[in-house]
């Protein structure tokens, strides 16, 4: 398809568009069907909204597309109505789902999109440094607004796959493999080496000042976003070491060195010490629930007429970044009398001069 997105007020914006999307079989659906698990689970509004759906043939069931089989078997795909509301669903059936695709601004002008910061590439590999407020790769309403869709567009490449995982908000070192292949063998390149990861934040009031890094250790809960609970408490360990405080701005900017690697662990860390980063909308000084309120005023009060999407306001481009920066990323060599592999590192960003 023909990507068309325009740049308003140093955003990025994708025009709606459409969006064919693969739905593998939970083992709870077995036995119901696709009618009755859109109204119950997958989009619960009206029978009539469902009904819509399928008519404009928007919804199907493949049946036979078993892609673990090693003999090819003939797929058979249901659209109708009828089909879709009578026969059971089975083992290895799949759904398909094409949607009207609405996704959010990202805080890109033209130029930054143009010109991606390589930190570093070869054959196998790329390394970017990663704008903050950008996902890494499509998922919920995100899809050609992702870095890996921006990089196969401006790089011309066929495919990416992220190595490691870095938060939306958060920019800095991002290792992508070309392959899938080489993308899972230096991952587990990572995992077999200690790898030393360094990051600056930029947090409120004055930071501890030392000699040596100093030692913050705590349980983290974090929400499995999959099924919507929590997990149990899993400890986290992170060294921070001041680089800078303004005693106008009563502001620190902090060297932050995660030792694990748990779900927003700098940024609830900080929060724990009394330091929050200045403008994290989560953790910061601004409670969850003022942030949700402010999320619903971005409303417009319109939606979509062919798909019924309420639909924002554009909001500030500030509000969509953080001061977060994966600044440094190092393998070391364990049995080599810690010999560093190789180092990719990236500029300071310019909110760490203050």
């Amino acid at each position: 398809m023909t990507l068309n997105y325009i740049f308003e007020n140093g955003m990025r914006k994708v025009l709606p568009h459409h969006v064919s999307r693969e739905i593998n079989v939970k083992g709870r659906w077995l036995g119901k069907t696709v009618v009755s698990i859109l109204d119950s689970e997958l989009a619960p509004n009206t029978q009539a909204y469902t009904r819509s759906l399928i008519d404009k043939g928007k919804i199907s069931l493949i049946r036979g597309n078993v892609k673990s089989r090693k003999q090819p078997v003939q797929s058979v795909v249901y659209t109708d109505f009828e089909s879709l509301s009578t026969i059971p669903i089975a083992q290895g059936d799949m759904f398909t789902n094409i949607c009207h695709l609405h996704e959010p601004p990202i805080p890109l002008s033209p130029s930054e999109t143009l010109s991606l910061d390589v930190v570093f590439e070869d054959e196998d590999l790329l390394i970017i440094n990663k704008p903050s407020g950008v996902p890494v790769h499509p998922t919920g309403g995100y899809f050609y607004n992702t870095v890996t869709e921006i990089v196969k567009q401006q790089l011309e490449l066929h495919n990416v796959f992220p190595v490691h995982r870095l938060d939306k908000l958060t920019s800095g070192v991002l290792i992508l493999g070309k392959t899938s292949a080489r993308a899972t063998a230096f991952s587990k390149l990572i995992q077999e080496h200690s790898v030393d990861k360094t990051y600056f934040a930029r947090v409120r009031g004055e930071f501890l000042d030392s000699e040596d890094f100093f030692v913050h250790q705590s349980a983290i809960f974090t929400t499995n976003n999959k099924y919507g609970f929590d997990r149990a408490a899993q400890e986290a360990e992170t060294h921070f070491k001041r680089v800078t405080y303004n005693a106008k701005l009563d502001q620190s900017v902090v060297m932050c060195k995660p030792i694990t690697g748990r779900m927003h662990q700098i940024r609830i860390h900080l929060k724990e010490l009394g330091h929050p980063i200045v403008n994290d909308p989560i953790y910061g000084d601004e409670t969850v629930e003022n942030y949700g309120d402010r999320s619903k005023s971005m409303q417009s009060g319109k939606e979509c007429e062919e798909c019924g999407t309420k639909l924002y306001l554009d909001g500030d481009r500030d509000d969509m970044c953080l001061w977060l920066h994966s600044w440094r990323y190092v393998l070391v060599e364990k049995k080599a009398g810690e010999k560093e592999l190789w180092v990719f590192e990236t500029k300071v960003p310019e909110w760490a001069n203050i």
